[in-house]
């Protein structure tokens, strides 16, 4: 698209037709956002894909307020951190992995192949940083230009960071990779991969790259299991969590689901399901294993109520795995999680608030490590 072409001002433009196709289709705007978009324009239907919700879509007019509030949900989804999981094996528990991590700095912003993200510059480089003795943290900031895609010329900002930490003298590295937008989540992998390659060189591990919780790395039944005791109790405090969301797919390589009474269900899809934790006998889907091969358990938004040492309060956090969008490659799927929102019974919550996130966060890592290493496939 030409540089000199106008900002769109939001505030007087209708989008149509085929602009508002290509506006729509974009990485940066996901399906329950126009899902969402098509229910305020009166369309309720559990059996349309993205491409025909598009379609119909794409024949209304846009009001600007709904376009703003499209574009700011969106970039507001984007920018709330996000985190995964991962683990690199050490060769001995006294590696200086922490030397052979800070030799890199110089050269991580280097390393980076941002031709493979377009349109993102980084507008802060990679910087190391060292909290604890045995904590390094990778943080930078990139700038994203949004044009090419969405017709519009904005500059929007997303960080980045990796936390790398040996806990106790343990045989591994703890890796959490923070990421934002979905292009972080490819530095992130590319810095990590740079890392764990120069450890290698060193025999400091024998890993080519760091392991992650994947999709594949569970049979069905027990990825299933992975998300629901991760929804039960015991993950931020004694008491079950409620399932507010979740996303289950068929899985299309059985035949006849129909033909069996209690996968009717997925004649439509299943969205904005509350249940209580404790009681998902409810659901028969979800508590009798013989089923757990005809459908696909990708996500669950869980409401806890908590009780973490002095800090009580309510949270929401999100379980996923990052289905790519073609649907390929499923098994090559990671597992993230966000904390969604989180808030304290307490008034005086500033402060204290960030320090209650700090306990869910490190109360949810626990459980995933915990259940994850249960129920992988071996």
């Amino acid at each position: 698209m030409d540089a000199e072409f106008d900002k769109v001002d939001i505030a007087n433009w209708l989008p149509y037709g085929d602009q508002l196709r290509v506006l729509l289709s974009s990485d940066h705007i996901s399906l329950g956002e126009v899902v969402s978009l098509a229910r305020s324009k009166g369309l309720f239907s559990s059996g349309l894909d993205r491409g025909q919700l598009i379609q119909f879509l794409s024949t209304t007019l846009i009001r600007p307020i709904e376009f703003e509030r499209l574009l700011e949900s969106a970039v507001s989804r984007e920018s709330k951190p996000k985190e995964q999981p991962q683990e690199v094996p050490l060769t001995a528990p006294d590696a200086k992995w922490q030397e052979k991590v800070r030799e890199l700095g110089d050269e991580l912003a280097t390393i980076v192949r941002l031709d493979k993200v377009p349109g993102t510059v980084f507008s802060s480089d990679p910087v190391i940083s060292a909290p604890a003795k045995d904590h390094l943290i990778v943080s930078y900031e990139i700038s994203r230009q949004d044009y090419s895609k969405d017709l519009l010329h904005r500059d929007l900002t997303f960080r980045g960071e990796i936390s790398i930490r040996q806990e106790g003298g343990a045989l591994s590295l703890s890796v959490i990779s923070r990421h934002t937008a979905k292009e972080t989540v490819k530095i992130n992998d590319q810095i990590l991969g740079h890392i764990v390659r120069n450890l290698k060189s060193s025999g400091l591990t024998k890993e080519d790259a760091p392991i992650k919780i994947l999709f594949g790395s569970f049979d069905n039944k027990n990825r299933v299991l992975f998300l629901l005791r991760l929804a039960g109790d015991k993950t931020v405090g004694p008491i079950p969590g409620q399932i507010v969301d979740l996303n289950i797919k068929p899985n299309e390589a059985r035949d006849a689901l129909v033909s069996i009474p209690e996968l009717k269900i997925f004649e439509g899809s299943i969205k904005n399901m509350r249940m209580d934790g404790n009681k998902l006998n409810e659901i028969l889907l979800l508590t009798n294993d013989s089923f757990y091969g005809h459908f696909f358990l990708t996500r669950v938004l869980v409401e806890y109520t908590f009780s973490l040492g002095s800090h009580r309060g309510k949270c929401t956090v999100l379980f996923y795995f990052q289905i790519p969008r073609n649907g390929e490659d499923l098994a090559a799927a990671p597992f993230s999680f966000s904390i969604e929102s989180a808030s304290l019974d307490t008034r005086k919550q500033s402060a204290q608030l960030v320090e209650a996130k700090k306990a869910i966060n490190t109360a949810v890592l626990a459980a995933i490590d915990k259940h994850y290493r249960e129920l992988r496939a071996i």
